[in-house]
């Protein structure tokens, strides 16, 4: 998601407050020095290993260079990673310098020597087929937003604490079956997400609450779905989420657009959906406005219809 450039502005402020950094500084100095005094040894020991192993192979003098840089690389990612995730992390690095001119199975071996077999992440599930919700309606089948004009072929972590309502507008009168959101990743035990929908006021900002689903804990299935016996005339809707998880991730589509009077002039940006920050519970009804923030990509959430009118 994308937070709005003044509360990041905010957080930098405090962060950088020089009396904090001085004390901040005194109190971790022994730990720091303690530290290098442990890493400085280390890497040179790393370097005089991958210097061995490249320097037998011939390779120029401006490489060894370049293979030392990979060498560092790979120690650090040894340090902060493990299992299938350290091997994928190490790959998209071999890759890197492969298309700066380093041979890739040179790479490979000096991942090794690191304990590192570069492997590529499995490719994420495929989504269930979602169709555009614009003009003709078949019931049963998955629709999207209308304003997404892409794939949902990118990932994303969610915020927690954080209620997002996404557009969804509607062109003919339907009766709805169920509500879903795709999801690359669930949450952890104990953590659970409600989703919801809003309709929407006359400056086409989330309204009223129509429908909430109760919590829903992650069972296992890469969904999340509840059914929703709900008519609705022609307009401007909203699907929600909320969710007290910092490890959900969803699918998302930065190809799309909104209707007239959501857009961020003049860079012309879509704004697609609302959000407002607050405690995990029951969702806000009505939809606190002006909400805190605005987004501008397409989430994975969807509606299946039983019956057009």
């Amino acid at each position: 998601m994308v937070r709005p450039s003044d509360r990041r502005q905010k957080k930098f402020e405090a962060k950088v407050d020089a009396e904090v950094l001085a004390r901040q500084t005194r109190a971790l100095k022994p730990l720091m020095v303690m530290g290098q005094s442990v890493y400085f040894p280390d890497i040179a020991a790393v370097e005089s290993k991958v210097k061995t192993l490249v320097e037998a192979q011939a390779v120029t003098s401006l490489q060894v260079r370049d293979y030392l840089n990979f060498g560092r690389e790979m120690y650090r990612l040894s340090k902060r990673f493990s299992s299938t995730t350290l091997n994928a992390e190490a790959q998209v690095r071999v890759d890197k310098w492969v298309s700066r001119g380093l041979d890739g199975s040179l790479l490979v071996k000096t991942a090794q020597l690191f304990g590192v077999t570069p492997t590529a992440l499995p490719t994420p599930p495929a989504l269930p087929s979602m169709r555009p919700l614009i003009w003709e309606y078949r019931p049963l089948y998955w629709y999207k937003s209308a304003w997404a004009i892409g794939n949902f072929n990118k990932t994303t972590s969610i915020w927690s604490n954080s209620v997002l309502a996404q557009g969804f507008p509607l062109t003919r009168k339907v009766r709805l079956a169920q509500m879903g959101m795709f999801l690359y990743k669930t949450g952890l035990a104990g953590e659970s997400m409600r989703l919801g929908l809003y309709n929407s006021n006359a400056a086409a900002y989330p309204k009223n609450l129509l429908a909430s689903s109760p919590p829903l804990s992650f069972p296992g299935p890469l969904s999340e779905v509840f059914d929703i016996d709900l008519t609705l005339e022609p307009g401007l809707f909203f699907l929600a989420w909320f969710t007290d998880s910092d490890t959900v991730e969803t699918y998302y589509s930065d190809l799309c657009f909104a209707g007239l009077g959501s857009e961020n002039l003049p860079d012309l940006i879509p704004i697609t959906a609302y959000g407002y920050d607050m405690p995990y519970g029951e969702f806000p009804d009505p939809f606190p406005s002006p909400p805190l923030y605005t987004d501008a990509v397409v989430y994975a959430l969807a509606l299946s219809i039983a019956e057009v009118f």
